[in-house]
């Protein structure tokens, strides 16, 4: 696989489902089909991603930390509350 970071977040809605952002490496031409395939055979069915995303660099802070919230707020948009 040719992944250089990955961050899986947990996607509530009225069925709850994993969803994969996945950064590629530059000659990588790895499909969302495969990193499921690789999480079927190295994870609990529970945590496959159902979904997958491709960009070109994670959002981080300054410290590097990841912006966890950046990667929710296509899935919180129209809520009211942005809470689990």
């Amino acid at each position: 696989m040719s992944v250089t970071d990955i961050a899986a977040e947990l996607i509530r809605s009225r069925v709850p489902f994993v969803h994969a952002t996945v950064v590629r490496s530059p000659e990588s031409s790895l499909s969302a089909e495969e990193i499921a395939a690789f999480a079927r055979e190295h994870l609990a069915s529970y945590k496959v991603p159902r979904s997958v995303d491709f960009v070109d660099e994670l959002p981080r802070t300054g410290s590097g930390k990841l912006l966890k919230r950046q990667l929710r707020a296509p899935y919180w948009a129209g809520r009211t509350a942005q809470v689990g």
